[in-house]
Parts: structure tokens; sequence; C-alpha cells
């Protein structure tokens, strides 16, 4: 009798620093293409972050956010609208989240716009294919630790006085 094999998640720790960074290489990019980009639509809750240090980069002052869950704590699940945004929004808008895993949300939300570009911090291979613009791709078994979901604490010394 053969075991099914199972594929060790790995926690991978992002910083503030990582995300500004990336997303600063993201708004160049978004820059180098000439994507329209006068507004911008979180996608809440991960794309607040991004969407807001990209708002900056990019002069932008016209942000929205869409609600969409598509988790239950660490498991996938069916994507459901949980807050909508401006109908103006739908159109013409770099919609950003922090992350396409699977591409559920990015599924759920793109038949609802017209001319948006999807952009994500992180992405899986499992979402590459969904996302129309991304800053780093990550293995899919990887658990990203995002700075907004973590918190820095003292650790005592292995050695003490």
């Amino acid at each position: 009798m053969s075991t099914p094999m199972t594929t060790k998640r790995t926690d991978l720790f992002v910083s503030w620093d990582e995300i500004q960074s990336l997303c600063t290489g993201v708004a160049s990019e978004i820059l180098r293409q000439k994507l329209p980009c006068d507004k911008v639509v979180a996608i809440t809750r991960g794309g607040l972050f991004p969407a807001g240090l990209l708002a900056r980069e990019l002069n932008i002052r016209r942000i929205e956010t869409v609600g969409v869950t598509a988790y239950a704590g660490q498991s996938a699940g069916a994507a459901q609208l949980v807050k909508s945004c401006a109908p103006e929004f739908l159109e013409g808008a770099l919609i950003v989240d922090d992350l396409a895993d699977t591409g559920t949300t990015i599924d759920f939300l793109r038949p609802l716009t017209r001319n948006c570009t999807f952009i994500t911090v992180f992405v899986k291979p499992e979402g590459k294919s969904r996302v129309d613009l991304y800053a780093r791709e990550v293995a899919q078994e990887s658990w990203i630790r995002f700075p907004w979901d973590t918190r820095r604490q003292f650790v005592e010394p292995l050695v003490k006085d």
C-alpha cells in the first residue's frame, strides 16, 4: 500500500520594507507599460496596503475597495462578494491584491470588470495566468506571512546574564 505524497508548506516572512520595494517596482512597470492608472481598487483585506503604496507612487487619489472572501482561515473555498465597489471603478482601474494563490478571487472579479489591470504583489504558479502584473513569484507550497498579519516581538537570548 502506498501513502499519498504530502507537500510541506513553507512559511515566507515578508517585511514592510520588502513590500514597499516590491510595490515600487510594480509602479515602475505600470509607468513603463503606460498602463491607465487614474484609479485603484483594493481587494480587501490583503490588497489594502499594496494598493495604498501603489496609489502613493503613482499619485492616484481615486481609491476604492471591493471585498471578496475566498479563504476560511487557511483553507481555500469559493469566492464570495462581501462588499461591492462603486461602478465607475469596475472599468479601467488597477485592481490590487496581495497574492494570487489559485486565482479564485481574480476569476470571480474579472467578469465584473472591463479593461482593468489585475495586480498582485506575490503570485503562485496556479494563479499566475490570471494576473496581469505581479512583483514576485513564489512556490505553490509557500505560505506568505505578510507584515500586516504578524507582529514583531522581543526574543530572549539563548544565554542570559
